[in-house]
């Protein structure tokens, strides 16, 4: 719900699933990552290392 309810576009809650099941995150370090804007400075940043695609989901 912390995703669906926090991100803007399909795109960004992919990012932040993909990188919850890549990291582990609880829901206190997901939502400080959402809080703090991570997808919209990862976007920005030049090296981009997003975690591998999550098979069943559309992009």
């Amino acid at each position: 719900m912390l995703i669906m309810s926090g991100c803007k576009s399909n795109m960004e809650r992919e990012f932040y699933m993909r990188l919850c099941i890549k990291e582990g995150y609880s829901k206190r370090e997901l939502e400080r990552q959402i809080n703090s804007g991570y997808y919209e400075r990862y976007m920005l940043s030049k090296e981009k290392l997003l975690p591998e695609p999550i098979k069943g989901l559309k992009e």
